[in-house]
């Protein structure tokens, strides 16, 4: 009986150190590393301006993620944690955006949440464009002889000029508002309701004052004046392109003379003006023009005979432009001196890129 059990006792001895050996040959010597942490890498998350008045961009464009393996992440904004933004009043505001992988987000606990600062400004806004509570802001005057005088018409709901003396150039009568901010390269939609007694023109500058009334596009000129509605108000556009980042400058309307018709006193109604930065810069799609940015008149027969203006797009052909301007078409009396017109000449194409060309013509006697 003892031979028996101490052959059992061996036995056992035997196949627990046989477990023992085979579970310690199941355990690697190094054991595996921890995989690294995936998480996000981002682009894009400069701070952006945004005017007053303007329509809220796409806040994702340009903002991009790829998780730390170079795998290309979707951004989304998280419409919970930012900010609500108001494009009525100046301000900064953050918004968060999220990158996701499908419906994960990546590194949720740590970058997988960034943020951006949108800042408001006035920019080129104007306030109350529509002047449903009156002219504030505005300012007025008359030059060198010429005579005019502004209100609010409350029953119109719009700005009233009433001009007796238009003077004997187109710059002569002004109507402004200061105070604007614009940028380099950046090309402004200036555009607004008139209409008048007589018909009258108007034209439109913007200008900086710091810089000795400087034009914003020093290159063109402004002397562009175009039709009102008679007693039924015409929309009006005027276009101009940035040479450089300039604050403080001052949008004005000019009521001089620009033709014979303007030498009637008359009353001038302006409604829903705007200054808006348009999406894409003029003359940015290659269309060439030809011709001369002036031309010299001391007769109307040599007005009359100007050269028109040509324009070819990237591809060499000839493009279709529209003329705008309004010249004289009467001799000058002898109370006008020296002095500006302008016409412009543009083309837009089916994606509406826009582009443009100003000629000047200088009166001489």
């Amino acid at each position: 009986m003892k031979k028996r059990f101490l052959t059992l006792s061996l036995l056992s001895t035997l196949t627990l150190g046989l477990g023992v050996s085979l579970f310690s040959c199941g355990t690697p010597e190094n054991p595996t590393e921890e995989k690294e942490e995936r998480y996000a890498i981002w682009k894009g998350l400069e701070d952006i301006e945004v005017n007053m008045g303007t329509t809220l961009p796409d806040l994702t464009q340009g903002v991009s993620a790829k998780d730390n393996e170079g795998k290309d992440l979707v951004v989304k904004l998280d419409e919970e944690m930012s900010d609500e933004i108001d494009l009525t009043k100046e301000g900064s505001y953050v918004v968060f955006f999220k990158a996701y992988d499908g419906d994960t987000v990546v590194d949720e606990k740590n970058t997988g949440t960034q943020l951006r600062t949108v800042r408001v400004v006035q920019g080129c806004y104007i306030p109350d464009g529509s002047f449903d509570n009156g002219i504030q802001g505005w300012s007025g005057n008359g030059n060198n002889g010429s005579v005019m005088n502004f209100d609010y018409d409350s029953i119109n709901k719009a700005m009233r000029i009433n001009i007796t003396n238009s003077g004997n150039t187109y710059w002569l009568n002004q109507v402004e508002y200061n105070g604007l901010d614009v940028k380099k390269g950046v090309t402004y939609e200036i555009s607004f309701k008139a209409k008048s007694t007589t018909g009258r023109n108007i034209g439109c500058t913007v200008e900086v004052p710091s810089q000795g009334y400087k034009v914003i596009e020093s290159s063109m000129p402004n002397s562009v004046g175009l039709p009102t509605g008679t007693n039924e108000y015409t929309e009006l556009k005027f276009y101009y392109t940035s040479d450089e980042n300039y604050s403080s400058v001052k949008l004005g309307l000019t009521l001089g003379r620009f033709t014979e018709v303007d030498d009637a006193p008359s009353t001038v109604w302006i409604d829903d003006i705007s200054m808006t930065p348009m999406a894409k810069k003029a003359n940015s799609t290659g269309i060439v023009f030809e011709g001369s940015t002036t031309y010299s008149f001391s007769s109307i027969s040599q007005l009359n005979d100007a050269p028109a203006i040509t324009a070819v797009d990237a591809n060499y052909q000839p493009v279709e432009l529209t003329r705008i301007g309004s010249l004289p078409t009467e001799e000058y009396p002898s109370n006008i001196s020296d002095s500006s017109f302008g016409e412009m000449w543009y083309y837009e194409d089916d994606e509406g890129n826009l582009s443009y060309f100003r000629r000047q013509f200088e009166y001489r006697r």
